[in-house]
């Protein structure tokens, strides 16, 4: 599923020619794909759950940064980009919120681990659905570290800020670079310096807010990055590639500063620190300054308005019990996704023997091609990937389908009510 590179005329298979700035983009970001991969992985299995968690923070990143860059020309998935940079950029100012000050913001991660826990069980329990592997859910590493839920510091801790509180902090504060002879010195200090720097980089604002209709399988999303000769769904248009990886480069680059600055110790000792993230700052910038060259977004001005206020969720209802995994309740996992693999196929077969032409008829509706075309896009996108080293990006395609079918559920109830239909259609397409 990795890129395909066009040929040494520049060219593609199909006849279209890639553009110099956008190869350069590619080049640099495969490049920094290469030097995050360099990085060993370290895990301290027996030490608190939130340390734990904050040690698969880069290495979850980097692998989905990984499968943004291999998906840019292979042909599928074009659209999903945008929803792993986004999720990168989340992280990005997850972490470095983390970092200015770890010592009381690490726990967080067991707080909002709970809350999610509990939120799930209360779907469950209204609408009355059972799940008899939920505990396999919550705790799918048993035995790894303890992330059951029930010690103090689990029940004690607090939740992470919300995602949208960070974006508009971001968006909202000064993007002053600071000195460049401030960004790494090895020390935690120096570290966050950095991380503040990445934040700063010209034109990231512009590409986030940009980016704010991308990843959620919706119309706008779609009919935005059409490539031209290229499908719906499948190939990006250059800009789109370019703001989607210029967001994904700063967001995991980003987060191994402050998952750096976090936890020290998961630092792997045989490498020198300073040296390997100078590098990563330096392709990173490399990274931005292909994309800018690609997409020539700006910062935009500021508000005029007072930066928003990021706050700590406070648990303010006792948890639902069915969200603390009792040690009784950790059974082998002895479920078998064959059969659901094995349907998905069979009717993955069925609907690529349709032949279909939107021009049969006439002229069609922009709308009706992209859903269609789309939405075939997206589940290929899931088929190819499952099972394959790029597993995550099924995850985020899935989701992408499931809200897609949620606004046409929305769109289609009671197609007997014309003035109704008319509004809802109305309002789907603005």
């Amino acid at each position: 599923m990795d890129r395909q590179w066009p040929g040494t005329d520049g060219a593609w298979p199909d006849g279209r020619a890639t553009e110099p700035s956008v190869a350069a983009l590619r080049a640099a970001t495969r490049a920094l794909r290469f030097h995050l991969d360099t990085l060993p992985a370290v895990f301290h299995f027996d030490g608190p759950g939130d340390q734990f968690l904050a040690e698969s923070a880069f290495p979850f990143a980097r692998w989905r940064y990984g499968c943004a860059d291999s998906l840019l020309g292979s042909g599928m998935g074009g659209t999903v980009v945008g929803a792993l940079a986004r999720s990168l950029l989340d992280d990005g100012l997850l972490w470095q919120w983390i970092a200015q000050a770890p010592a009381d913001r690490r726990t967080a991660l067991l707080g909002s681990m709970l809350e999610e826990r509990d939120r799930i069980c209360g779907f469950l329990a209204d609408h009355e659905v059972s799940c008899p592997n939920r505990a396999r859910w919550f705790v799918p590493l048993h035995g790894v570290t303890d992330l059951s839920g029930t010690s103090l510091a689990a029940l004690s801790a607090p939740s992470l800020p919300d995602p949208t509180q960070l974006l508009d902090l971001f968006l909202a504060s000064s993007p002053a670079r600071p000195a460049p002879s401030a960004l790494v010195s090895g020390s935690i200090e120096g570290l966050l310096k950095a991380a503040k720097g990445m934040l700063a980089m010209p034109g990231l604002r512009g590409a986030v807010m940009v980016l704010g209709h991308a990843g959620h399988g919706n119309l706008l999303g779609l009919q935005s990055s059409i490539a031209p000769g290229g499908v719906p769904g499948h190939d990006l248009r250059d800009d789109h590639e370019a703001l989607f990886m210029h967001v994904a480069a700063v967001g995991v680059a980003v987060t191994l500063l402050g998952v750096c600055a976090a936890v020290p110790e998961c630092w792997p000792p045989e490498i020198e620190q300073a040296g390997f993230l100078g590098t990563l700052l330096q392709m990173t910038e490399d990274v931005v300054a292909a994309a800018r060259a690609v997409h020539g977004l700006g910062d935009p001005k500021l508000p005029a308005s007072l930066p928003p206020k990021v706050r700590v969720k406070p648990r303010t209802r006792r948890l639902r019990p069915e969200a603390l995994v009792a040690p009784g309740e950790l059974l082998p996992d002895i479920d078998n996704a064959g059969p659901v693999v094995k349907a998905a196929r069979e009717y993955g077969a069925f609907v690529n023997s349709w032949v279909t032409s939107p021009w049969a008829h006439g002229n069609p509706k922009l709308a009706s091609v992209l859903a269609y075309t789309g939405a075939h896009s997206t589940f290929a996108t899931v088929m190819h990937t499952f099972e394959e080293h790029a597993a995550v990006t099924s995850v985020f395609a899935a989701r992408m389908l499931l809200e897609e079918a949620a606004r046409f559920t929305w769109l289609a109830q009671d197609l007997q009510d014309e003035e109704e239909f008319a509004q809802r259609s109305t309002r789907y397409f603005d």
